[in-house]
């Protein structure tokens, strides 16, 4: 049970890093938010994401030791950017959450 609640942390960590780092590029933002957001990105959010996929390295090599470990960070890495792409490409209305406060005027349809 420990076993899959630590691979779920680290996958889940490095999906919070990989989106934050993405919503740190104001062309993610505008797709998103629409058009009417700021250039520049919250200055927490690339820090944080950057933070995120340290903890998520972190939580992989502390469980699963060096060896081991090495191996399941990079894979989970892979499988969360291609979410997080997968994300921004088909499903940008549902990433609001991650940005508090953040408007923007969304393009009518």
């Amino acid at each position: 049970m420990t076993g899959t609640v630590l691979i779920l942390a680290i996958g889940l960590t490095s999906l919070a890093g990989c989106l934050a780092l993405a919503l740190s590029q104001p062309r993610n933002r505008r797709r998103v938010f629409g058009h009417g957001v700021a250039e520049a990105a919250p200055g927490w959010l690339r820090p944080s994401g950057w933070s995120l996929l340290g903890l998520s390295l972190l939580i992989s090599l502390m469980s699963e030791g060096i060896s081991f470990g090495a191996v399941i960070w990079p894979m989970a890495l892979a499988a969360s950017s291609l979410l997080a792409a997968a994300a921004l490409a088909f499903i940008p209305e549902r990433l609001e959450w991650i940005i508090p406060g953040h408007e923007g005027q969304k393009p009518k349809e």
